[in-house]
């Protein structure tokens, strides 16, 4: 089971580290993963990086909710998140 973790609302302009945890069929729990692919539904509210260094990290761009899908071993992920303006 995979599972995608976020520390809430991002804020318009903010960007936030997300965390992709992998629940394996002996109950052994790893979220250090490598070779996950991330991606966003609405690019224009929330982007996504798959960059070297910055894999797995998530920018506002605008108010409103975009849905984050995290791919790993065949298998994915999704999580709702709320960008909020700073102000």
């Amino acid at each position: 089971m995979l599972e995608i973790a976020a520390a809430g609302p991002i804020q318009v302009g903010a960007t936030e580290q997300l965390e992709l945890s992998v629940e394996w069929t002996d109950g052994a729990v790893t979220t250090e993963i490598a070779d996950v692919f991330w991606s966003s539904d609405d690019p224009t509210v929330l982007t996504t990086s798959n960059d070297g260094g910055v894999e797995g990290t998530a920018t506002g761009v605008s108010e409103g909710t975009a849905t984050v899908e995290a791919i790993f071993g065949g298998h994915s992920a999704t999580l709702d998140i709320e960008v909020v303006d700073p102000t």
